[in-house]
């Protein structure tokens, strides 16, 4: 993505590969992390859940398919709250 489609570019640490991979296939296991994923795309990517490019901290960020990201440009809040408790429950609860 370029800064096209929404009007702040990506903080400077995202094109740090190594850090992208450790959340991608460490953290979050080379999957789509969206639990009602129609797995209708096995490519992925990395989604703020805050929207905030610049916010690329971990607890800020999701692997789910390119399909479920282009998804969650609808219903934003819904998303937003959706994978922010998906990220909660899943890493961070004890």
């Amino acid at each position: 993505w370029s800064c096209v489609i929404s009007c702040e570019c990506y903080y400077i640490q995202w094109p740090d590969k190594e850090y992208k991979d450790s959340i991608k296939f460490e953290r979050d296991g080379d999957k789509c992390n969206n639990p009602s994923c129609t797995q209708k795309s096995i490519k992925l990517c990395l989604h703020h859940i805050n929207y905030d490019k610049k916010d690329c901290r971990p607890l800020n960020l999701i692997t789910i398919c390119i399909s479920c990201n282009a998804k969650a440009n609808y219903y934003r809040d819904w998303h937003e709250a959706h994978y922010n408790e998906i990220i909660k429950r899943k890493y961070y609860d004890c």
